[in-house]
């Protein structure tokens, strides 16, 4: 699972992406470009949501699991897809901007 939350309300969107990477995961992070953003709905009575995908960058890699998360792990990009849930692995394979930066981070050099 990417982390993720919710927006408060009158919250800056870049500022509401760090507040949810520093409570799930402990990392302070730089929000560069927006990657992708769509609408999901639900064939349920779920509220339908906005997604927004954000490059980010932290400083370090001592992520520790908070709030809603279990673990947090570093995965190599080749390795993404198969780690994530089913959910989201469809979305970077089959959303273009997602499936084309993960080409981006998967020729970058670590």
């Amino acid at each position: 699972m990417l982390p993720g939350g919710h927006l408060d309300h009158g919250e800056d969107l870049e500022d509401a992406v760090k507040r949810e990477i520093k409570e799930e995961t402990g990392l302070e992070v730089e929000v560069h470009q927006i990657i992708d953003c769509f609408s999901k709905n639900y064939d349920s009575d779920r509220t339908p949501m906005v997604r927004t995908l954000y490059h980010c960058e932290a400083e370090n890699e001592e992520a520790e699991a908070g709030d809603d998360l279990s673990k947090v792990e570093w995965i190599q990009p080749e390795k993404l897809i198969e780690k994530l849930g089913e959910n989201d692995a469809k979305m970077l394979e089959e959303r273009p901007n997602q499936a084309k930066f993960l080409k981006k981070l998967e020729k970058s050099p670590f």
